[in-house]
């Protein structure tokens, strides 16, 4: 069996698990409550201009600081054990060599990025079920929440940022956040699985969750610059420099950002078990 085999198999390995995992059922019902909570309100607007709401919802949606901190906070649970080290890992690491193992481990958590910033993007669309329309366009709901005050009479929990709407089209707003979603949550799988390999296993979840905390305090402190240093607020198309005309960083920037330290996080993390200096719950 070749090392891609290997690495193709490790990482379904670890999905077959979801099947079996309360995590996986806890995050997505979490997903699923707290969408339902944001959309209500919208489908009950739209119920009573009897009008179809369009799924470009999402970039507004993660433009709430509230619902960007439960969101990432799902992301936080969904890697907190990783290197995901159980009673049968030490017979596939043996069987595959731990470099292969820890690139199988990485490609999961690549992979579980993308599921889990589409499965946001499905909720959204499943609570619109009764109401769910289809057009490119923002269509007439959204743009209505975006320049009236028709969100707080329907106690909206969120504000329509009308300057998304001139900044970007819907279908692009929203491609960009779902990309966004799934590299930032990427960034922080990692930056747990490579914490975890060396310390306890507490402290990658707790630095994680330091990084989606940070996102929701900036707002607070109102330190413009520091929004270069905070990926989870680099979902927010609200916190992006679009005309150069900000003091947010650009998006050339954040893509640069997330790639480069993503591929840092990788190299670090393959280094590590290729050279054994792995601190893991299970001793080979």
């Amino acid at each position: 069996m070749n090392n891609i085999s290997k690495v193709w198999k490790i990482c379904l390995l670890n999905f077959k698990k979801w099947a079996v995992s309360p995590r996986i059922y806890v995050v997505a019902a979490l997903i699923l409550v707290f969408t339902n909570m944001i959309t209500s309100p919208i489908v009950d607007l739209a119920r009573s201009v009897n009008e179809s709401v369009n799924p470009w919802l999402m970039p507004f949606i993660m433009s709430d600081d509230y619902m960007i901190l439960i969101l990432f906070i799902c992301a936080v649970i969904l890697f907190c054990d990783a290197p995901f080290i159980d009673e049968q890992q030490p017979y596939i690491i043996i069987r595959s060599n731990k470099s292969c193992w820890a690139v199988g481990q990485i490609l999961y958590i690549i992979l579980a990025c993308l599921v889990f910033s589409l499965f946001v993007f499905v909720s959204i669309c499943v609570n619109l079920i009764g109401r769910f329309g289809f057009s490119t366009e923002w269509g007439k709901i959204i743009g209505t929440l975006a320049q009236t005050d028709a969100g707080i009479q329907f106690e909206s929990y969120i504000l329509f940022d009308y300057q998304i709407m001139v900044n970007f089209s819907a279908v692009q707003a929203t491609l960009l956040t779902i990309l966004l979603v799934w590299a930032v949550s990427a960034f922080l799988g990692l930056l747990i699985f490579l914490i975890n390999t060396h310390l306890n296993s507490i402290i990658g979840p707790v630095i994680a969750f330091a990084f989606v905390l940070a996102e929701y305090l900036l707002p607070i402190i109102r330190v413009d610059i520091l929004y270069y240093f905070s990926p989870v607020s680099w979902v927010n198309l609200k916190y992006i420099d679009i005309k150069g005309i900000s003091f947010y960083p650009n998006l050339a920037y954040i893509f640069t950002a997330l790639c480069l330290c993503c591929a840092a996080l990788i190299v670090l993390i393959i280094f590590s078990y290729k050279k054994g200096e792995i601190k893991t719950q299970v001793q080979i």
